[in-house]
């Protein structure tokens, strides 16, 4: 990888496409966060942003979404960027949250949080992720539901089609049953902290046709048995289990 080629390759596109409306930019090594500035400021239709940048620097991302740029962004994925703590992350959420139909978060690290997040910041970011009401699809990967307040993210998510959740427990399941009445697929990893029965709650309250559960021990879990969930639900296709 060469710096200076690379950079002739974006000061290309940000020259010689009009109308650019995808940004894909996946890189094992670092990515110049400041190759993204300049890209959106010549281009105001972005639509699909995803960065995979080996822990890229979001705060330039964050300064380049101001002032209007990517002001029709339907898709936003971060994968393994980090932000100095969640004021960052909060902070580029409430820009595009009107607009967002899918928000997929993998990966996410914070440079100034060592002792975990603080409770009322997670109840901030929460809020403004429940706040997108057109939003689609939710993607929690590797980051914790525990950072999440569950009746803030999802009391506004009455669209929600598609959910991939870490770690979640009781009271999460009880909002994803009482907020997403449009849920068709459903991926609970880490499931530790929920029973069965958590499950065949929403199963009986959504439409859940794919459902994928990862990782589910315990003693609630002895006996389980994919019939269980399958006559609870009157939607479901196809249930998983790793």
């Amino acid at each position: 990888r060469d710096d200076a080629i690379c950079y002739a390759s974006v000061n290309a596109v940000t020259t010689f496409f009009d109308n650019l409306a995808n940004i894909s930019i996946a890189n094992k090594n670092d990515v110049n966060p400041f190759w993204m500035q300049n890209i959106l400021s010549k281009h105001s239709n972005v639509e699909y942003i995803r960065i995979d940048g080996d822990y890229f620097d979001a705060d330039v991302l964050v300064r380049s979404l101001h002032d209007n740029h990517a002001a029709n962004l339907k898709s936003l994925e971060l994968e393994h960027v980090k932000f100095d703590d969640f004021l960052g992350l909060n902070q580029l959420l409430r820009i595009k949250a009107p607009s967002l139909n899918v928000l997929r978060l993998i990966d996410i690290r914070f440079h100034l949080i060592f002792d975990g997040p603080d409770p009322n910041e997670c109840v901030s970011l929460s809020t403004t992720i429940g706040k997108m009401q057109n939003l689609e699809v939710l993607v929690l990967d590797d980051c914790d539901i525990q950072y999440f307040d569950a009746v803030a993210l999802f009391s506004g998510m009455a669209r929600l089609r598609k959910l991939e959740i870490c770690n979640p427990d009781e009271i999460t399941l009880v909002m994803i049953a009482r907020c997403c009445p449009r849920l068709e697929e459903l991926t609970l990893r880490y499931c530790f902290d929920i029973t069965p029965d958590d499950v065949i709650q929403v199963v009986k309250c959504c439409p859940i046709r794919d459902l994928t559960l990862e990782d589910f021990q315990g003693r609630s879990w002895r006996g389980f048995t994919k019939k269980r969930i399958f006559d609870a639900s009157s939607a479901l296709i196809n249930l998983s289990t790793r």
